[in-house]
């Protein structure tokens, strides 16, 4: 699904042999990642049993899509 709810930031090392390997074999890809976003992702998948079709998909959009605006384009120093 080409959303950006299925999308996802992680380093070239971590990306290349993840590739498009399953969901649950993925997730040890992301648990190596230090971003948070990933942690959360991880958590997420197991919550749902690595059940990941659209309406998670854009269900994690909408969040992707509020914290943007509620926190990253609200930023002030």
């Amino acid at each position: 699904v080409n959303k950006l709810g299925n999308l996802t930031l992680l380093a070239k090392a971590l990306n290349g042999p993840a590739g498009k390997k399953r969901l649950n074999e993925k997730a040890r890809f992301y648990s190596k990642s230090g971003l948070i976003i990933n942690k959360e992702l991880l958590r997420k998948f197991k919550k749902l049993k690595y059940k990941w079709a659209e309406n998670e998909i854009n269900e994690r959009q909408g969040e992707l899509a509020e914290f943007a605006y509620d926190v990253a384009w609200k930023y002030k120093k």
